[in-house]
């Protein structure tokens, strides 16, 4: 499944860009965006998450695959957090 496609359902299912959009924590104009430019690598954990819960079956080597950025190449990673230290 494309990302355009991914997102339009998840549209659909959740009632309009704005709740898509807080579901993710993310401004609506950003997530209307990703149809046409892709869901960024960083998003694709959260986004597949979100769509299992509402019964999309993607996976994030999917979303992988798919990416109009970053293709068939793509490897997907976990997200670390980074720790500051302060001394």
């Amino acid at each position: 499944m494309d990302h355009g496609t991914l997102i339009n359902r998840l549209t659909e299912r959740l009632g309009g860009n704005e709740p898509l959009a807080a579901a993710l924590d993310r401004d609506f104009t950003t997530v209307s965006h990703w149809k046409s430019s892709g869901i960024p690598a960083h998003m694709w954990h959260r986004v597949a998450k979100l769509a299992a819960r509402e019964g999309i079956k993607v996976s994030v080597e999917t979303l992988a695959k798919t990416s109009p950025v970053y293709g068939v190449n793509a490897t997907p990673r976990k997200r670390t957090r980074q720790v500051s230290r302060v001394s």
